[in-house]
């Protein structure tokens, strides 16, 4: 189920159409998402005092958020950032729960 929402929805949510998707486990709940082009590369420049800061993680919060808002709780990890010199970002994705939505108990029907 992941894998599907993944694949089809963070490229075109992110406006990145070169997103890859790649190394998923078996049970389709991982998944490795490849930037090839970053796109804070082109505004930010982070200097030497401060090279400990993550600021790509505001990727990883608006993949966190845009999952949640379809009822999936996932933890996002950066493997490797293009801010900090590596060739592609890379971000691992891993479900953690599928939030189970219900009406409140005076609205249901018992």
């Amino acid at each position: 189920m992941i894998a599907f929402v993944v694949q089809k929805a963070l490229p075109m949510y992110l406006s990145m159409g070169d997103a890859r998707l790649e190394d998923w486990n078996e049970a389709g709940t991982s998944v490795l998402l490849v930037l090839p082009h970053n796109p804070l590369e082109n505004w930010v420049e982070l200097p030497e005092d401060l090279a400990a800061l993550q600021y790509s993680n505001l990727l990883a919060g608006a993949i966190r958020g845009a999952l949640e808002m379809v009822n999936l709780r996932v933890n996002c990890m950066f493997e490797s950032d293009a801010l900090k010199g590596a060739a592609h970002t890379v971000i691992k994705v891993e479900l953690s729960e599928v939030i189970k939505v219900e009406a409140a108990e005076q609205y249901r029907d018992e």
